[in-house]
């Protein structure tokens, strides 16, 4: 077993029934999420906005966009998905995403940082 992260690491996860113009999908709809995330990876989830934290998360997806084909994985269409779903993926990463570890915050600033700053910690997945 490997000490780092792999990128490449992806579980589905299922949306429900499809609910694309026509429902294309009898399998549902869904998204592909990368599941081994590093301590970078989450450091930039939590200083990214919703659009931002999706970018480091979905890797593809099935869900039909404004010209029935498959909507890009852009800020745009990221921007666009209810927010509901914030929790719903938070939800699966907890259950299904494996994070290394980072320290935990502390409620006094560090003595090494000159900024006073408190050492990062995993946050829910919000949209804003």
């Amino acid at each position: 077993m490997s000490r780092f992260t792999d990128p490449r690491a992806t579980k589905k996860f299922d949306l429900g029934p499809c609910e694309c113009p026509g429902t294309p999908h009898a399998e549902g709809d869904w998204m592909l999420l990368r599941c081994d995330l590093s301590g970078q990876d989450l450091l930039d989830i939590e200083s990214a906005d919703g659009a931002g934290r999706l970018r480091v998360l979905v890797v593809e997806w099935n869900l039909i966009g404004d010209d029935g084909k498959v909507a890009p994985l852009t800020d745009e269409y990221f921007g666009r998905l209810y927010l509901d779903m914030f929790p719903a993926i938070d939800a699966w990463l907890s259950e299904n995403a494996k994070t290394s570890s980072l320290p935990k915050a502390s409620a006094e600033p560090s003595r090494r940082s000159p900024q006073g700053k408190r050492s990062p910690t995993r946050q829910a997945l919000k949209a804003v």
